[in-house]
This record gives structure tokens, C-alpha cells and sequence, in this order.
């Protein structure tokens, strides 16, 4: 979450960034969503440090995070955590 913020704030110079969170049936959705400007096109989208550590940390939590582009521009990223990785062991 920390990440997506920093990343939407210094490359995206986002003005507003919304952060929901979600409880359902099987798992926590966290969706961070800014203002800022559009992800570039896939083929000019490198994935930097940052990004790639944002992916391996949702794989140690055996999660999926994904970041689009929504039609009205704005960019999202959003961390899927199954329930089961939520329980105490």
C-alpha cells in the first residue's frame, strides 16, 4: 500500500488517491486508486524496482496484485490476500 502511494504520488503526481478495503467470503481486497496521470501504454510500462517488489511482496502473502488503467483515466492497484493467508497458523 505504502508503495502504490509513493508510486502514484512521484510518478503519477496524483492529487487524490483513495484507498478501499474490502472483506469478502474468500478473501481482502485493498484497492488504491489515484488521480494521476495514466499508466503508460504496455509496451513503454517497465517495471522498476518498486514495482517489482510490489509483486513479489503479494506473492509471499500467496496474493495477486494487479494495476490498470480504469477508463476515466485513473490508475489502480489492487492486492487480492485469500482468506486463508489471514489466519493465525
Amino acid at each position: 500500500i505504502r508503495e502504490a502511494i509513493s508510486n502514484a504520488v512521484q510518478h503519477g503526481h496524483a492529487h487524490h488517491i483513495w484507498i478501499d478495503l474490502i472483506q469478502e467470503d474468500t478473501q481482502l481486497v485493498v484497492s488504491i486508486t489515484n488521480d494521476g496521470r495514466p499508466l503508460p501504454s504496455d509496451n513503454q510500462w517497465r517495471r522498476g524496482l518498486g514495482l517489482t517488489q510490489m509483486f513479489m511482496r503479494a506473492r509471499l502473502l500467496d496474493a495477486s496484485l494487479s494495476i490498470t488503467k480504469r477508463p476515466d483515466g485513473k490508475t489502480v492497484a489492487e492486492l487480492s490476500i485469500p482468506r486463508h493467508a489471514q489466519e493465525p497458523s
